[in-house]
């Protein structure tokens, strides 16, 4: 099995992993300030690059499997032998089209004071995985959709998708 293919199917764990070192990062700098208070400045200078590496390597794996969870997306969709539906229906070689344009050109921001309405379930099944998001119409603005890991355990947004079906 490819990292890369470790990646889109362990998101869960690494999005769990992220939190994990956040809160570790947080304790962490807790413990840091009390030491600079202290005067024990020694400790805060050794303790300090182990924060930044922990840091940088939470980061990158989360920057990491995102960017791979919608690689094998584009590319599961692009495949003919792939399957790909909304809400239990299969869908046209135009929507699928839409798609894998709206997943390279995906936003990781939006404006503020929105929500996400109606719910669309998206699943993909292609030869080496499956997996399903969770499309939520923004109530502003009607072509943006709130992209959702579905049966995950972090139940935050994704991405943000602009799509016209």
């Amino acid at each position: 099995m490819s990292f890369s293919l470790m990646m889109a199917e362990n998101f869960d764990f690494f999005m769990m992993m992220f939190l994990a070192i956040v809160m570790l990062f947080f304790v962490s700098s807790a413990y840091l300030l009390y030491c600079y208070r202290t005067g024990n400045v020694r400790r805060v200078k050794l303790f300090v690059p182990v924060i930044m590496s922990l840091l940088f390597v939470t980061f990158s794996a989360q920057l990491v499997s995102r960017y791979y969870l919608f690689k094998f997306s584009v590319e599961a969709i692009s495949q003919p032998s792939s399957i790909v539906k909304f809400n239990g229906i299969e869908v046209s070689n135009e929507i699928r089209e839409k798609l894998i344009y709206a997943f390279k050109n995906r936003k990781q921001t939006k404006l503020s004071g929105s929500h996400p309405l109606e719910k669309i379930t998206l699943t993909i099944q292609s030869e080496l995985f499956s997996i399903s998001f969770s499309l939520r119409k923004d109530s502003r603005e009607h072509d943006l959709y709130w992209v959702f890991l579905r049966n995950s355990r972090i139940t935050g947004v994704n991405t943000f998708i602009n799509l016209n079906i």
